[in-house]
């Protein structure tokens, strides 16, 4: 199974002009890897660890959450582009990881406070 699991990324990433590593296992046996010890730099990856953790704690994603504009940063998103200051969690997640947007993140991390998302991690 690993043989065809391997064979079937590398058709799909063949070509392309991005550099991956990919480490697949279950439980002590390693089931795919490619590049698996290389280091790659990890850009916005802490998005994902902020939002599982948000998701775990069964936070209320309706709960309303105040942006205040004087507190953007440079960056991506589009949050910082619109007037609206009054946001759901459940939005400014959203923004945060289908657009990447780094005052949603920041936005959401004040919410939830950084104390609780370190120790999640």
């Amino acid at each position: 199974m690993s043989d065809n699991l391997q064979n079937q990324i590398e058709q799909i990433l063949t070509g392309s002009d991005f550099s991956y590593g990919l480490l697949v296992q279950s439980g002590d046996q390693t089931l795919v890897a490619h590049n698996a010890d290389d280091q790659f730099p990890s850009a916005s990856l802490i998005k994902l660890g902020v939002l599982n953790a948000v998701l775990d704690q069964q936070l209320d994603l309706e709960q309303e959450v105040t942006v205040d504009p004087d507190k953007f940063v440079g960056g991506a998103g589009v949050l910082q582009l619109l007037s609206q200051t009054k946001w759901r969690l459940k939005d400014l997640l959203a923004l945060m990881i289908s657009v990447s947007d780094n005052a949603a993140s920041n936005f959401v991390i004040s919410q939830v406070g950084m104390d609780n998302i370190q120790q999640y991690l």
